[in-house]
Parts: C-alpha cells; structure tokens; sequence
C-alpha cells in the first residue's frame, strides 16, 4: 500500500535568525529523497522537526492527505529517524539489540548473508568500530516497521565496503518505505537518490537533476 507524509509550512527561527521559511516537501512511499545544502543551512534541524523531537514555530505534517501528525514518531509504524549522534547504548549486544527491535523472522533477515551483522552478533555496541556502528544503526532502521525512515549522515565512518552494502539496503527497503537521505558524501547519496532537494536561504526547492546542484551553487562540478 503507498503512503505519503506532506511536511508543510514549516518555519523555524533561531533568535532573530530565520533558518527555515516555509518549508515543503512530500514524500511517498518507494522515494529515495536527497536532502542537500551547505553546512548551517537546516538539513539536520528539518529532519528533527519531521521526525518530531525539534519544535518549529510553525509546521503542518499530514500523514496519506488526512492524519495530521503534531510529533510524527509518538505515532507507531510511520517514522524512524538516525541521527548524527547514534542512538544503540554502548553497554549493550548486537544480538540483543536486533531481538528489541525486530521480530523473530525479520532478525533472521537482518543477519542472513551479512557478514559484518553476524560478526558483530555478540559484540557490545562500544565494542564496534564507528563504521560498523553506523551501518548496524542505519540498517536497524530499514528494516524496522515503519513507513518513513530519516538518515542523517548515513554514510559517516563507513569504508567504502559498508558504504555500498547500506546503498543496496535502502534501495530494497525503498521498496515500502519513503526515505530521506542527507550526508556530507555527496556522491553516495547521489547514487542511491530517486529525488533530489536543496536548501537554501531558507527555503527547500526540488531540483529536476544532478545538474540542479551545480546551477543552484551547491556543487562545482559533478
């Protein structure tokens, strides 16, 4: 079934600084939304006002055209969202972990041919490389249930190796859920994205291309 969560209006002020002016964005189950910008532009802070732990000074989020959500991920099954700052606790296993998150069968799935999953099995998380953390937390949350899933720097610690392995993840579990992906590596996110978004000077325009980026500044070159 395909679902769609419309962030509207969104408008949030630092003191007398405006940072986001009346925001929009939609997305649908089975996108894959890249979220740019240059650094202090408010890709994080939208993210947290989507995911609702961030207030705004003005926001609307409708959930398929009708359930207005005022904090999305006190709603169960819509919303998951990685933040920059990781969220497992270091004290505890891997394996515990996934049997908190997931159900029997869908931890079964998270482990099967993986080989960096089941290495990390019986690992605690301050036991983990920052590389194996981030591709476990970020993988977590794919497969979790939700219909919406946030990532904030996804890709950060990753070698090259888990950077492709949570590349292949997101695009088999776009398949029922809508993403949103911001990250300083541009161009893994410009492998994986089906939609591409800027932010600047406030406001988050939708861009038809790669090109886009080059003619709104963002990049030099692709």
């Amino acid at each position: 079934m395909r679902h769609q969560l419309e962030i509207d209006s969104v408008i949030k002020n630092f003191g007398t600084r405006q940072l986001l002016t009346d925001v929009y964005l939609k997305i649908n189950t089975g996108d894959i939304v890249g979220l740019f910008g240059r650094n202090g532009t408010g890709k994080s802070v939208l993210m947290q006002i989507i995911f609702g732990t961030m207030k705004a000074d003005r926001k609307f989020i409708r959930l398929d055209e009708s359930k207005i959500l005022p904090v999305p991920y006190q709603y169960p099954g819509v919303i998951a969202f990685l933040p920059q700052c990781g969220y497992l606790p270091r004290h505890q296993k891997i394996r515990q972990l996934v049997s908190y998150y997931l159900k029997e069968k869908e931890a079964d799935d998270f482990y099967k041919d993986d080989e960096v999953a089941q290495s990390c099995m019986e690992r605690r998380v301050s036991q983990l490389s920052g590389g194996e953390r981030r591709y476990l937390e970020a993988k977590l949350l794919l497969f979790g249930n939700t219909k919406f899933v946030l990532l904030d720097e996804p890709f950060d610690y990753l070698s090259f190796h888990l950077a492709e392995k949570l590349i292949e993840q997101i695009n088999i579990h776009s398949a029922d859920k809508g993403i949103v992906i911001t990250d300083h590596n541009y161009e893994k996110v410009l492998e994986v994205v089906t939609r591409l978004t800027l932010i600047r000077d406030g406001a988050l325009m939708e861009l038809t291309d790669k090109q886009g980026l080059i003619e709104q500044g963002y990049l030099l070159r692709l």
